[in-house]
């Protein structure tokens, strides 16, 4: 296989004048392939650069893109460029520990969740995710990303109009964001996949525990989880390789949109009520679930529905580090 070759692969964007011209784009480009894009939405455009120096590269040339990596991995790093971290791999939020603990911290949740609302509808569903083997494992630690937990995952949409929304709102106080620029990133579903196997095939070059993929969580239980269903949730797993985004540049399957944001919000974004929704449950659920005291009861069921599979050290056995890496903010 030939590897892209090194260079910038930054996006030309497609500009607007106004939002009326980008959701008419968006518009024709759904009804000509219906289902056929994932999104994300930005309020603003970020850069990145591989590798990040002095991190010793898998490549000795470098690469240029759009930042579309997690805010977590974003700030590994930032590390890295600060000489804080000497490599990628150190505490890594993605590791094969943290990456069962967000399953069994989201199996807490639900289970929480059931017993503050009092209903059982939500532990079923849970069995049928995880019996999907690791697509199950990532899903439910997509689902957990919404409600705070920090993971490598970078978040996209099945629904432009949810991605608008996220180019045009603050979403820690949930204000719409007039006037300057939003940025939309379209990506062909088909490409992608193509660019996914691609990585996939590379051994060892990959380096990462994770397979690249895209998992869509729009199934979870809106009454347990409505802000994941609502926000037609998907998560793009080990999106940070850096030969990916340059495959799906190459195979032209990513354009960025941009335009001016309007005085005002649009009817043709998602309203804030269905992207972040005011009944929703999780938030309280999952800000008690961070104290250590729930250390035990995550560790219950790693060893009820994780540890069976594994033999000695291969178990998991959540440490208080593994705990505060897991929520930690890098930035």
């Amino acid at each position: 296989m030939c590897f892209p070759g090194p260079g910038d692969y930054r996006l030309t964007p497609v500009v607007f004048s106004d939002l009326t011209g980008l959701v008419t784009r968006l518009k024709a480009d759904d009804k000509t392939t219906p289902n056929g894009y994932v999104y994300r939405g930005q309020v603003k455009r970020h850069y990145r650069s591989w590798p990040p120096e002095p991190y010793p590269p898998i490549v000795k040339d470098s690469y240029t893109f759009d930042s579309l990596v997690s805010t977590g991995y974003r700030g590994i790093e930032d590390l890295v460029r600060k000489g804080k971290k000497n490599d990628l791999s150190a505490n890594r939020p993605f590791s094969r520990t943290i990456s069962y603990m967000r399953m069994a911290i989201s199996w807490h949740a639900f289970e929480e969740c059931e017993r503050r609302l009092g209903v059982k509808d939500g532990i079923g569903w849970l069995q049928r995710v995880v019996a999907g083997g690791q697509d199950g494992t990532t899903k439910l630690g997509s689902i957990s990303q919404h409600y705070g937990l920090q993971t490598s995952y970078v978040d996209a949409t099945e629904d432009w109009r949810v991605a608008l929304w996220f180019a045009s709102h603050e979403f820690g106080n949930r204000t719409y964001m007039a006037g300057g620029k939003a940025f939309i990133y379209q990506i062909t579903i088909v490409a992608l996949e193509e660019a996914e196997r691609r990585v996939n095939a590379m051994r060892p070059q990959r380096q990462a525990w994770e397979e690249s993929k895209h998992v869509s969580i729009k199934d979870t239980p809106a009454n347990l989880a409505p802000r994941a269903s609502g926000q037609k949730g998907l998560s793009l797993v080990n999106f940070e390789h850096p030969f990916l985004l340059a495959w799906l540049v190459q195979l032209g399957g990513i354009k960025l949109f941009e335009c001016d944001r309007p005085a005002a919000p649009s009817p043709e974004m998602a309203p804030t009520s269905q992207v972040v929704p005011s009944g929703d449950p999780m938030p309280s659920v999952y800000n008690d679930i961070r104290a250590t005291s729930h250390i035990p009861a995550v560790q219950r069921i790693a060893d009820d529905y994780i540890n069976y599979q594994f033999q000695g050290a291969d178990q998991i056995h959540i440490t208080l580090s593994d705990w505060e890496l897991a929520w930690a903010d890098f930035h």
